[in-house]
């Protein structure tokens, strides 16, 4: 967990993976489903016998700045124009 800067705190450590979705998930796990820990999301990749055996991690992405709108885009250019017109 320390690995990648997630929180755990003392009584989950003692959890393996298996354990923490049992604990944790109201239903009988299934291939896909994610549980949250810290800033990053668990995946359950492989299940026998009922239970998780094989854990993924899904890690936290850096959100990319949406592109602009056509009229910011305008806005922007006009005021690029102006600021070299202006002097400014």
């Amino acid at each position: 967990a320390a690995a990648y800067g997630v929180t755990v705190d003392p009584e989950q450590a003692k959890l393996t993976l298996a354990d923490y979705f049992d604990v944790h998930l109201d239903h009988a796990p299934k291939e896909g489903a994610t549980l949250a820990l810290d800033t990053i999301d668990l995946v359950a990749r492989s299940i026998s016998g009922g239970r998780v055996n094989v854990v993924g991690l899904r890690l936290p992405e850096d959100e990319e700045p949406q592109p602009l709108t056509r009229m910011a885009s305008l806005k922007r250019k006009l005021s690029e124009l102006w600021s070299s017109v202006a002097g400014i």
